[in-house]
This record gives C-alpha cells, sequence and structure tokens, in this order.
C-alpha cells in the first residue's frame, strides 16, 4: 500500500507541477496522507460532446474545496466538481485527466462555501444534495440535476440545433426522517412549519424575504429556531 500511495505521489505531482493553470488539482498531493480518499477512479481523456452547456456544477473548474472523509479526515483542494450526470465529486488535475472520488469514503463536501452531503432514500437512491439551510432537526435540501433538451430542426433551413444540458433541481423539506419535495413559494413554504406557519409567514413578510432567494433560507430557519 505504502508502494502504491507513493507511486501516486509522485504521480500527482508530476501533473500539478506541469500545468500552466497551478490552481489546478492543487492539494491532491496530501491523498498520500489521507488513503481512503486514494479508492477512487482516474478519468482519461474526457470526451467533450456535440451537446452544449455541462454536466459539471462548476463550468470554470475554479473553485475551493475541503473534502471530509468518513472518519473525520479533512482534504483541502482546488478544481472540485459535482458531476450532476453521474453524481460523483471529481478534482480536475489536468486539462485532461480527472480523478473522481470513491462516493463511499466522502461524509461531505464543501465547495465554493456550498455544502454537499451525501444522503441515502432520498428521490429513489443515495445521492449528494446541497445543503441550502439547516437548524435543529430541519434541513432544507437542493438535488442540483441536468437534462438534456433536444434540438429543434428549423423548418427553413433544415438545419438541427444542438442538443443541450439544462438544470433540472429539485428542493427537499426534511423534518427528521421525513422528507418532501417542495416548490420555493412563500405560502406553501410557511405552511412547512406547522402551528408556527403564521409566524414564518409574517417573518418574511417583514424582512421582504422571498424563498426563491435560496440564500435567505437560513435566515428562516435560524428565526424558526427562536419560537
Amino acid at each position: 500500500m505504502k508502494y502504491l500511495l507513493s507511486l501516486l505521489f509522485v504521480f500527482l505531482s508530476f501533473n500539478i507541477n506541469s500545468q500552466n493553470d497551478s490552481d489546478i488539482g492543487a492539494g491532491l498531493q496530501n491523498l498520500t496522507g489521507n488513503s481512503a480518499l486514494t479508492a477512487g477512479t482516474w478519468l482519461r481523456n474526457v470526451v467533450t460532446t456535440k451537446t452544449e452547456g455541462t454536466v459539471y456544477l462548476f463550468e470554470d473548474w475554479k473553485t475551493q474545496g475541503v473534502i471530509t472523509n468518513v472518519d473525520g479526515k479533512n482534504l483541502s483542494i482546488k478544481g472540485l466538481n459535482y458531476d450532476a450526470k453521474n453524481d460523483a465529486i471529481l478534482a480536475k488535475i489536468s486539462k485532461d485527466s480527472v480523478y473522481m472520488f470513491n462516493n463511499a469514503v466522502i461524509k461531505e463536501v464543501i465547495i465554493n462555501k456550498r455544502k454537499f452531503k451525501r444522503y441515502q432514500n432520498i428521490d429513489n437512491d443515495a445521492s449528494y444534495m446541497e445543503v441550502l439551510a439547516m437548524n435543529n432537526n430541519i434541513e432544507i435540501l437542493k438535488r442540483n440535476g441536468k437534462k438534456i433538451k433536444k434540438g429543434i430542426k428549423d423548418p427553413l433551413t433544415q438545419v438541427t440545433a444542438p442538443d443541450r444540458y439544462l438544470d433540472d433541481n429539485k428542493i427537499y423539506f426534511k423534518q427528521g426522517n421525513v422528507v418532501q419535495e417542495i416548490k420555493l413559494k412563500n405560502k406553501s413554504f410557511a405552511k412547512l412549519f406547522g402551528e408556527h406557519s403564521k409566524e414564518i409567514s409574517n417573518y418574511m413578510s417583514k424582512m421582504k424575504i422571498s424563498v426563491k432567494d435560496e440564500t435567505k433560507l437560513q435566515m428562516i430557519l435560524n428565526y424558526y429556531g427562536t419560537l
């Protein structure tokens, strides 16, 4: 095992030092001290398709992130991304070399201050969810998904527009072990808080909060925690 980790360290150091952009993949050399995270897969010559858009959450890969494994150890790394098509955490090492981490050893990931955790039995499978807000036993989660919109043929030119990747996101309200998919609308969102729904509704009105602004959701849960 030590021999294999040494080889991995040499390979990573070579790739990182030979890049034009020194930020990409910075921190991956620390994998040698975190053997649980070396159980991933190297993706070579990542193929680009004719489909417009991307399956990745961050298009430019210019990210700063931290991966926490199931043992509580942290790995700080640049160039992290989330593959919404394959539900995987990736790190870009060079222009055509990507490392895909093993989901089984990851507890949570923070990319550009956005937290992602893997949940079981939500949306009928195990998947990464972005934690938009949390307080006590309530979590508001987001499944960042992608779907393909087929290109349409122009009847005049007979040219078919390329297919495109579009966001296909879902929002979930998790209270204890109960999970339900929700739409971000103020009225229906306030009703989720039961006997405190009126207070939540009044608070959103007073603070001029729209739940469509995901950055405001934590404010609402913080207020709920005071009731």
